[in-house]
Formats: structure tokens, sequence, C-alpha cells
């Protein structure tokens, strides 16, 4: 080659190099098309969840899958995801997809591909689960001839009927849930309370403590010979009292009541025995006007609707103290509001002078009377006069002004019943409930 031929050759290098580096000069932007930048290939799912039941699922990148749990008793079958990706469009069997919009059936796994602006893609496999049942509940509990069975928070009480031997009772139990120990129709001895556990599907447990009840019978004691005033007068009273002339007296006679009404503060809602417990003091020129044993109910206060059963003795003069005390007549009656009465003109059966106990037992709609262990009258209940709730014992008497002259004195009222037949009634706040204080204090 000659020297000629090299410098031509030099310095076509040199222009070729001359327009490379021109043409790269300018305004430093390479994105004017001359040069495109390559296409991203990012295409990750970023979040994936449901707004309807709220739920956000677990994104393992690594297996490219995706876990959502929904509550239990979710319809899978038509879920729409909201979910966030770096790629430019996600698709499911070729449909595109959009967040907040498009639903899906999850019943089996559902495959999302993620496709990158650059044309790769990747896919996803989300999987919903149902969590299991966390419901532990027992809905029924009976045992096969109860009275009556009550649930109440966990608390089960189921009431027998007397006599019943409680040492292998075989309860029929319906429950929510898994499993339930004891199970239901096995046979447990509920002398004492038992426990019960309810196992839900998700493992979670309740205890339910049952306890059986069986009635007896049971006796309240009202004592007028020291607690006559405790009991009807003080502030926080709950007897009905009308006011009047009451007091203990000092001589031993007992609890002197005169144009007085009292009432005890119990409902007996089923059969029982009531003993009023009295003194009738005779004197020579002396005479007793009226006193009167009832039965009533919650509404006795209201004229209209109180119903009521009334044993009354009536007196116009006293016989010589040598004699029975024969009082002009007694009278039986009941009521609704209005008031229907038998008179009977003749001294009550088995009465006389000094301690006497009146006897009423009701039995059914019938309640029967008698003095000192003599029967007097057994008067039948109408329906219409049969009591709302139940029956507290009512004592009234109208005689002398004076505890000194008063003829009529209560000594003590007792109550048989069974312990599931009674109803705690304050006389003074006008509330009825069960229970209650179930000492024989009466307070």
């Amino acid at each position: 080659m000659t020297i000629e031929r090299c410098l031509k050759t030099v310095v076509l290098f040199l222009a070729v190099m001359a327009v490379t580096m021109i043409s790269g000069c300018g305004d430093g932007n390479n994105n004017d098309g001359v040069n495109p930048p390559a296409a991203s290939g990012s295409k990750q799912l970023s979040s994936f969840g449901f707004l309807v039941p709220a739920s956000t699922g677990q994104i393992n990148e690594t297996d490219k899958t995706v876990a959502v749990e929904v509550p239990h008793g979710t319809d899978v079958s038509s879920l729409v995801a909201v979910f966030t990706t770096t790629g430019s469009e996600i698709t499911v069997n070729e449909v595109a997809q959009e967040s907040e919009v498009t639903a899906n059936n999850f019943t089996n796994p559902v495959v999302y591909t993620v496709k990158a602006a650059n044309g790769t893609t990747v896919n996803y496999t989300v999987t919903v689960v149902v969590a299991p049942n966390d419901s532990k509940d027992i809905t029924a509990f009976t045992i096969p001839g109860q009275t009556s069975s009550d649930i109440s928070g966990t608390e089960i009480t189921v009431t027998m009927p007397a006599e019943t031997v409680v040492t292998a009772l075989v309860p029929e139990i319906t429950h929510t849930g898994a499993d339930i120990d004891p199970a239901s129709g096995a046979a447990r001895d509920f002398t004492n309370p038992v426990v019960y556990t309810v196992t839900a599907a998700d493992s979670s447990s309740k205890q339910y403590t049952v306890t059986v009840n069986v009635p007896e019978e049971t006796t309240k004691v009202f004592d007028f010979m020291t607690d006559g005033d405790a009991l009807v007068r003080n502030a926080g009273s709950d007897w009905y009292f009308d006011g009047g002339y009451t007091g203990n007296y000092a001589n031993g006679y007992g609890y002197y009541m005169s144009h007085t009404n009292i009432a005890a503060p119990w409902l007996f809602t089923g059969n029982f025995t009531v003993e009023f417990e009295f003194y009738l003091k005779l004197l020579d020129d002396e005479y007793i006007y009226r006193y009167a044993f009832r039965l009533v109910d919650p509404n006795w206060e209201n004229n209209a609707n109180g119903k009521f059963f009334d044993f009354a003795a009536y007196y116009t003069a006293f016989p010589a103290l040598t004699d029975d005390m024969t009082p002009t007549y007694y009278q039986t009656g009941q009521g609704n509001g209005s008031y229907t009465n038998n008179d009977y003109f003749t001294g009550v059966p088995g009465a006389r002078a000094g301690i006497n106990t009146c006897t009423l037992v009701k039995t059914g709609n019938t309640i029967t009377v008698s003095m000192n262990g003599t029967a007097v009258k057994t008067v039948t209940i109408s329906a219409a006069n049969l009591p709302s709730v139940g029956y507290a014992p009512f004592i009234h008497a109208h005689n002398s002004w004076d505890q000194a002259d008063s003829n009529f004195y209560l000594r003590k009222v007792t109550v048989h019943y069974m312990s599931d037949e009674v109803v705690y009634h304050n006389w003074n706040e006008g509330d009825v409930g069960g229970g209650g204080d179930d000492d024989d204090d009466g307070l």
C-alpha cells in the first residue's frame, strides 16, 4: 500500500468517527423514538384479597401461590378480588381481570396470569379456604320426665318432679359444633352440677354447667311474736300494709291488729298450705267486729281485677267466758274485682278463746278451710277467679282501736309449699320475680 492510500484510509476513519460523535450529541433525551429503552419485564402480584368478606391473602413469591381464608359460611362461588400488580395486565383463563370488579368462582384454586410489559408472563395460583365453624352452643337440653329446662348463657337448669332419683339421668342434648362431652344420651349423676364441654369444628370449646333441681316441700315461717313491726312496718318492708293500728303486745298474746290489712311478699303458684296462728282474747262486754284470712294475687290493690279467696269471721256479741266462742256468722268468698260470698250463720267450727290456728289448703282449684283441725268449708274457685301468678297469704283484722282492749292478735304465719312453686313479690315496688331470698325470715 502506498503512503497516499494510507492517508486516505485514515481520513475516512476519522470522518466516520466525527459523524458518529455528532449524531450522539443533542439535548440529552434518548427517548425520542430513535433508540427507545427496553420494555419492563416486571410482573409481580403485589397484593391480593377480598373486600367482601374482608380478608387478605398471603402471597408466597417463591412458589407463586396465594392463600386466602374467608369466614365460615362464605359463598366462594362468586367472589370479587381486590389486587395490585407491577405487571401490565392480569387474566384468568384469558379473561381480563379488574380489581374490585371481576368475580370468579373460588370453589377450586384459580390461576391468575400476570403479564409484563415485555410480554412475558407468570402464573399465581390462588386458593381460598373457608374457615371451620366456630359454633359451639347447646341449643336444647332435656331430661325425660322433666318439668322445665332453662338455658341462660352457659348455665342450664333442669327441674325434675319431686322425689326423682338423679344419680343416673340420661339427657338428650342438641348442640352445634363437632363434639360434646359427656355425650348426649350418656347417663350421668346429677347429684352435683355437671360440666358439659362443646367443641367446635375449629377446635375451640365452650363449657356449660348443668344443674338439676328436684323440688321438695319447703316451709316459710313469719313470726309475729317477735318480728311483727320488723316485717310489715320498717322502711324497707316488702309486705303489703295499709296502715291501721298494730304492735307487739306486752302480755305475749301476739301482734295486735285493728283496722288493718297485711300480705306476705311471696306468691305461691302451686298447691300449698297456710297456717294462721292467732289469739282471741275474750272479755266480758267486749266484742270483735271481724277478722279474715285471705289468699290474694298481685292485683289485689286493683279492685278491678284483683283475684282472691276470703274466709272471714264476724262477731256482734260475745258469749259468756265459760262458753266456747260463738260468732254471729262466718263467710267464704272469692272474686276478681266483683265479690261473691256465702254466709253461714253459726259459730266457726273448732274456734275457741285463746290460741287458734286457721289452716287454708289449696289443692288445684279448691281451698279447704279448717280451724284447729276441725273442717270448716271447702270452696271451689271459679276459673275466672284463679290467680294470675299465685296467691299470697293475707290477714285482716278490724276490732278494738287500742291494743290493751284488742281481741285479735296475730302470732305466726307458716306456709308449706314445693320449693319450685314460689315467686317473690315486693308489694311496695310492684315487682314480680322468680326465686329471691328463700330463707324463712320473711325479709
